[in-house]
């Protein structure tokens, strides 16, 4: 890693659904099309850090996606697919609001599944082998989706939250709303990163938006908060777990002291 610490392009790769839009507006007006924000993603990535750390990220990035876009189609929305953004990471985007609470959470926690699949095949790979380098990247690909599961927008493990919390209240929601904003400001603050900072600027705009339309999405029952609470947390667990039993190698160690602060 060269230019920047590792662990913050966990932040990168979630930050683009807010501001894609904008984004792909100027790629087209600059006739880029998907293939050719791909290549930028992965000089990007290569810039930042190493070209074998860049592709790492570019396949995490590709299988997480997928796995939203897997999602979407199971509740029929339309796709536009998966955009990779330079420097940002990538989106995948749907045509239509999503059309519960429910879906929301599903449609969330798809992506860290598919990513914690990708994981745990490259960790089998390392015992079978006892390559540290596949040590390494599985441990950095559990450490990008536990990221993504923090409960903060526009983060999944945020998007998942909220819409447990708007289940069981509207009040509850706005209030994870206003912490997961709190939280940003702080991490801004300690980690003096302005990934952070954008982080806050996206939560606050997710407020105002989430405010208009608290009532209007079909909330979730018990057993739906219930299950969504648990394959969350049973997510959490098994990335957990992955990086635990590999931190005795030193490139995977590295994620595993990253993530303990």
């Amino acid at each position: 890693m060269k230019k920047i610490s590792a662990g913050s392009i966990a932040l990168i790769t979630k930050m683009g659904v807010k501001i894609l839009p904008v984004l792909l507006k100027l790629a087209k007006a600059l006739k880029f099309g998907k293939g050719a924000l791909l290549g930028l993603s992965l000089a990007s990535y290569a810039y930042l850090f190493t070209w074998k750390f860049a592709a790492i990220i570019v396949i995490l990035i590709f299988v997480h996606e997928s796995g939203h876009v897997w999602a979407m189609k199971k509740y029929g929305l339309k796709t536009k697919g998966i955009y990779f953004l330079p420097f940002i990471g990538g989106a995948a985007v749907a045509d239509e609001e999503f059309p519960s609470r429910k879906s929301e959470a599903f449609i969330g926690i798809m992506g860290p599944i598919w990513g914690f699949a990708l994981t745990s095949l490259v960790a089998l790979l390392y015992f079978a082998t006892g390559n540290p380098f596949l040590a390494a990247t599985a441990s950095w690909m559990a450490l990008i989706n536990l990221f993504n599961l923090l409960p903060i927008n526009p983060l999944d493990g945020g998007r998942i939250m909220k819409s447990i919390a708007y289940s069981v209240s509207s009040k509850l929601g706005l209030y994870f709303l206003v912490t997961g904003i709190i939280a940003s400001g702080f991490l801004a603050f300690k980690a003096g990163l302005m990934l952070f900072a954008l982080l806050l600027i996206v939560a606050v705009i997710e407020l105002a938006f989430e405010y208009k339309r608290r009532e209007v999405l079909p909330k979730m029952n018990v057993t739906g908060i219930i299950g969504s609470s648990l394959a969350y947390l049973s997510v959490i667990a098994l990335l957990w777990f992955t990086m635990a039993s590999m931190s005795h190698v030193p490139g995977a160690a590295a994620a595993m002291e990253l993530l303990k602060g």
